[in-house]
């Protein structure tokens, strides 16, 4: 066994010392990225407060989940239905190395636990 991790661990470095090939200058700059993603929340207790014209409360300790959709190949791979689980999307550009514009979506679904009382 020995023998074997010496060996594959021999095979497994790389020299740089015969590489040919010019660098070449790779830049984000002017370049767009696009990135989507299905997500999970985990909330901890909230205090949320409501005010209006004839109230003025706070709901404390206020538990919730987020609300999952069940897995399904239709629901989460159909072009027409990718919406309605939780999700990320981003559209960004790079203006250059160190700076980029990003406009994005978290569609998070929070759902409070019903009949609490505290």
């Amino acid at each position: 066994m020995k023998k074997l991790l010496f060996i594959c661990l021999i095979f497994s470095f790389k020299t740089f010392s015969q590489d040919q090939k010019p660098a070449v200058s790779e830049t984000k700059k002017g370049s767009f990225y696009v990135y989507w993603g299905w997500n999970r929340s985990i909330y901890s207790t909230s205090d949320i407060s409501f005010k209006g014209v004839n109230y003025d409360f706070t709901l404390n300790n206020v538990v919730a989940t987020d609300r999952q959709s069940p897995l399904s190949a239709n629901i989460y791979l159909n072009p027409g239905n990718m919406t309605i689980p939780q999700y990320n999307l981003r559209f960004g550009y790079y203006l250059n190395e160190k700076y980029q514009i990003t406009l994005g979506v978290d569609h998070m679904k929070y759902v409070m636990k019903a009949f609490q009382s505290s």
